[in-house]
């Protein structure tokens, strides 16, 4: 879209080399087995959280999220649920306003696991690698200009202020989606399958 090129003009060698190998990978993916029920049916799980996760590059951006239970005996079970991601407009962006995009993203995916799983908002957890988008949530929409006001207000009214956290870059799993990965790769980063390692400690245990 971009190089402006016709539906039957052939595309630049070094966009056909991309899509040849992301076609030629696909197949690797059956490999890869996603079990049907968020956790093993012999758990009996007892307070389930729903854990989200966003970002954004200047190609994407996504939102992701994840259910975490604690069953009667105290282990700790982590399903991947839901995830949506959303390419950059042609129009450049600053990675703020995108990564500010990636919180709408995951606020709706979010809100609507929450809402579906009849999860409370307590138990109801947004994370971002963004301090901007964070200090963006924690004022008034009608301090901002329409671009940012706007989001943070729809952001606001899906998904509570106080929900919101930070999360470092390296530990966030939407870092994958928002630039992109081949299929082996994807199949290979476990950050993506599992969320981060701390999501399976104990809340005490979490250093953020």
């Amino acid at each position: 879209w971009e190089r402006n090129l016709d539906w039957d003009e052939p595309v630049l060698e070094e966009i056909e080399q991309v899509w040849n190998r992301w076609h030629e990978e696909l197949p690797g993916l059956r490999e890869h087995l996603i079990a049907r029920p968020y956790f093993p049916k012999q758990v009996e799980p007892g307070s389930v959280q729903a854990h989200g996760f966003c970002d954004a590059s200047e190609v994407a951006y996504f939102g992701v999220v994840y259910l975490r239970a604690v069953d009667s005996v105290g282990r700790v079970h982590v399903s991947l649920v839901m995830a949506k991601t959303k390419v950059a407009p042609i129009k450049r962006l600053s990675i703020p306003r995108l990564e500010l995009c990636s919180g709408v993203v995951l606020s709706k995916v979010l809100g609507h696991v929450a809402d579906t799983l009849e999860i409370p908002p307590t138990n109801v957890f947004a994370w971002t690698d963004s301090q901007v988008v964070l200090g963006w949530l924690q004022g008034s929409p009608r301090r901002f200009k329409p671009f940012v006001g706007n989001r943070v207000a729809e952001i606001s009214e899906a998904i509570p202020v106080a929900c919101w956290r930070h999360v470092r870059g390296t530990e966030n799993p939407a870092d994958c989606a928002s630039r992109g990965l081949y299929p082996s790769q994807l199949a290979q980063y476990e950050l993506w399958w599992s969320g981060p390692q701390w999501l399976r400690n104990s809340v005490e245990e979490w250093n953020l």
